[in-house]
Order: structure tokens, then sequence, then C-alpha cells
């Protein structure tokens, strides 16, 4: 048996409003989670706008994708690093691409970034294994992931209007 997503939607819904501000909390920390776990961030944010609408899903998940971002980066950065430069030891193009990301800096990451065909969690992680450092990645990734997240959530909260108005039509 399969649950309507509309059901799913309500449920959430109203599971965020009965908790308020700690609900909204609740739901980034979940949203930070599962983009951790490669689960792709436009589902995440489309969803983000269905529950929260327009105003607050571009405010919790803004925060939500920035934390994901960060933490990525720097599991990668100091859990992996080792190893990719023990590749990078090993085979020679893993230290071009490496010197590539870092000499590039920001404007790679934007340039990536405005690509919607390369894995968003996964470049996350692979920043972090390059030298690029933190700060100029980070706010790159802030700012060109911000026109997205605006279009998901809008897209999220769109359909999630156009589901209720059928439904209650029906």
């Amino acid at each position: 048996r399969t649950v309507p997503a509309d059901a799913m939607v309500w449920t959430l819904r109203s599971w965020v409003e009965a908790g308020g501000p700690i609900g909204m909390v609740g739901f980034g920390a979940a949203y930070v989670v599962l983009a951790l776990l490669f689960v792709p961030g436009a589902a995440l944010t489309m969803v983000a706008g269905a529950v929260l609408g327009v105003g607050w899903g571009i405010v919790v998940v803004a925060i939500a994708t920035s934390v994901a971002d960060a933490a990525a980066f720097l599991l990668g950065r100091y859990v992996a690093r080792g190893a990719a430069l023990r590749l990078m030891d090993r085979y020679p193009r893993f230290r071009i691409v490496d010197r590539t990301i870092s000499r590039g800096g920001w404007r790679i990451v934007a340039l990536i970034r405005l690509n919607p065909t390369i894995p968003y969690s996964a470049s996350n992680y692979l920043y972090g294994l390059t030298g690029i450092p933190f700060f100029p990645y980070w706010i790159t990734t802030w700012a060109f992931t911000l026109p997205g997240t605006i279009a998901y959530v809008y897209l999220g909260y769109a359909g999630s209007e156009a589901f209720v108005k059928t439904t209650r039509t029906t």
C-alpha cells in the first residue's frame, strides 16, 4: 500500500507547524543529514517549498544547505584528504584536477554550481579533497546555490498548492 504524496506533505507540514520554530529547525536538521547521505537536493528543496512555503522554505534551505555544504567539505578535507594525497602520488592526473580546482578557486566552484548535471552532494566532498580554501568555496557555493534554491522552493510550493486545489475540487 502506498501513501499519496499529498498526504505525506500534509503530515510533514502538520508536524513542522505543530513544532513551530523547533519544527523548522528539525526539518532543517533532517535536510542536512539527508543531503550528506546523497539524497538529491532538488527533491529536498521542493519538499521544503511544499511544507514550509516560499519565504520560510528559502530561509531554512539556505541555512541547511550551507551547513551541509560546510560539513561535506570539512569531512572531505579532514577525513579523506590524506587518502586523496596518496592517490595523487600514485595517479598524477588526480594532482592535475586538484591543482586546477585549487588555482581556479571560487571561479571553478561557481561554474560547477551552475551546472545541474554534476551531483551536488558529491561535489561538496570533492572540494574538500582539493586544496581550495574553505571560505572562498563556502561563500561561492552559497551565492551560486541561492538562485536554484529559490526556484526549487517555489516549484515545490506551487506543486503543493496545485495538489491542494485539485484535491479540493474533486
